[in-house]
């Protein structure tokens, strides 16, 4: 998933979304009865976000409050291989 921010309050929105989204303990809603190894699964990193590149803001300077921020969907891991890590 990837969402372009124009504004630092819309960026904000974003990356606190992400962050939930990759720590699913923090995304459960309550009163909702599933556990965080029932969650989807993401990765983000808060230093990835990517600004426009000097020639594209040389081309079109209205794009220099852009913010692209990524969000990766991991594979989800087979249970018994979950197992198998919390034991060691």
């Amino acid at each position: 998933l990837a969402i372009i921010s124009f504004h630092s309050l819309e960026d904000r929105m974003v990356k606190r979304r992400f962050r939930q989204l990759s720590h699913p303990e923090l995304a459960i809603p309550e009163g909702l009865m599933l556990t965080k190894d029932q969650m989807p699964k993401a990765e983000f990193s808060d230093s990835g976000a990517i600004s426009p590149a000097p020639e594209e803001l040389a081309r079109n300077p209205r794009s220099r409050s852009a913010i692209l921020r990524v969000l990766k969907k991991l594979p989800p891991v087979p249970q018994h291989l979950e197992d198998a890590i919390d034991e060691d």
